[in-house]
Formats: C-alpha cells, sequence, structure tokens
C-alpha cells in the first residue's frame, strides 16, 4: 500500500501522515454552519422549495416536542414520488427521519466518517455539548475536503451555497470548453 506524504507544515517531534492528521481534526472546522430547520407541520414542497432555492441535499425538521429530524432529497424522491403523494399534502412529521444519528462538533472526522459507515449514512446532524444542532456534516464535502487538502490546494473550500455554487458553474462551464 502507498503511503501518503507527510502533512505539510505538521511539526511534531514524530511525523503524522497527512491522512491521520486530517482525520484527526474536528467536525466543526468542516461542518456547514447554515443549517435550515423546518417545523415538521411543514410540507414536502415547501422543503423542497427550501432545498431548491439553497442548493440543498437535506434539512432538519423540528416536532412539537422539540427535538430535531432530518429529511433528505432521498426521503422525498423514496416516500413522496415513488409513492405518486402529492407533496404540497405531505407533512415533513410523516416522512423525515426522527432522531437522527448525531455527532458532537468536537469529535474528529475520523470518528464522524466511522459513525458514518456503522449506520450506512451521508450526513450527520452536528450538535453542541447541549445536544442543540448548530451545524450539518456531508460525506462528500469531508471528501471534497481531503482531496483539496492532500493536493495542496491554495484556495480554501467554499462554505456557503453561492460559493460552491458559483465554483461548479464555473468548473462545468470550463469542461465544456
Amino acid at each position: 500500500m502507498a503511503q501518503l506524504p507527510l502533512y505539510p507544515g505538521w511539526a511534531a517531534s514524530k511525523p503524522v501522515p497527512f491522512s491521520e492528521a486530517f482525520f484527526s481534526k474536528p467536525v466543526k472546522d468542516y461542518m456547514r454552519k447554515k443549517f435550515y430547520i423546518l417545523k415538521a407541520e411543514e410540507t414536502a414542497a415547501g422543503a423542497v422549495k427550501v432545498m431548491k432555492d439553497n442548493n440543498l441535499g437535506s434539512v432538519g425538521v423540528r416536532f412539537d416536542d422539540g427535538s430535531v429530524g432530518i429529511l433528505t432529497d432521498r426521503d422525498i424522491l423514496m416516500k413522496v414520488v415513488s409513492e405518486s403523494l402529492e407533496p404540497s399534502k405531505v407533512k415533513l412529521q410523516d416522512i423525515s427521519v426522527r432522531n437522527p444519528v448525531t455527532v458532537n462538533r468536537d469529535a474528529s472526522l475520523g470518528e464522524a466518517l466511522k459513525l458514518m459507515r456503522e449506520e450506512g449514512i451521508l450526513r450527520l446532524i452536528v450538535v453542541d455539548d447541549k445536544s442543540r444542532p448548530v451545524g450539518l456534516l456531508v460525506e462528500r464535502w469531508v471528501f471534497a475536503s481531503f482531496v483539496s487538502e492532500y493536493l495542496g490546494d491554495k484556495e480554501p473550500l467554499p462554505k456557503s451555497w453561492l460559493e460552491r455554487y458559483i465554483r461548479d458553474v464555473t468548473d462545468a462551464a470550463l469542461m465544456e470548453d
């Protein structure tokens, strides 16, 4: 198996491989801090609009008891579209995941990814020490960050949906040329 290069700039008495250093970093450094939370009484159609308008693959759902679940684009596809239900009549409380798997913002990326693998999920709601949602961690964002840092990209990854959208559109336009 090929050895990854050492993490650039790592100042330690014993060199730490890049991958170990990367996956030791806290979740809070890679989570999306803007996490949309909708009311459970809202409809699937409303959630789709929020997701589309903000280039999101998921939103949080707050239930009457104060707990927060998650609704993904896949939930809408599998529970609404595939069942030929009317999105404007389906309530989020009926299709979202209650009591989703969460991760503390201070956990390492390695711990979070292990949890995702064990649970068979691609997103984790990130919580603070009082279990309040403070963000979202998405597997593909972690992978993109890993690749960027591994390749030594100097430009930081975009933090907002608008920055990601502009980068994606620009990249797509360059690929068409």
